[in-house]
């Protein structure tokens, strides 16, 4: 990826500039998308044709919802404080 800054720009025989930054950037952005499909892809096998039997929760809870090819799926995870009886 060759890219000229700001101050190479005034000096036209910089044309062969690269911002290794940029092209990091880009390329971890290409990396972490490829493997956020892959997780989707597995996750979306695993979970197809699982439904939540309860929506009543008394408890506070995180979730992810996502699309993976035409179906939404939706992921809940929380905590919840016990104590064990000896």
């Amino acid at each position: 990826m060759k890219t000229i800054s700001d101050k190479n720009r005034k000096n036209e025989g910089s044309e062969s500039y690269r911002d290794f930054d940029l092209e990091r950037i880009v390329g971890n952005m290409l990396i972490s998308q490829y493997q956020a499909h892959i997780l989707k892809s597995k996750l979306a096998d695993r979970l197809a044709g699982w439904w939540i039997l309860s929506q009543n929760r008394e408890y506070d809870s995180s979730s992810f919802t996502f699309s993976h090819h035409g179906q939404k799926f939706k992921v809940s995870s929380s905590v919840v404080e016990s104590t064990l009886i000896d």
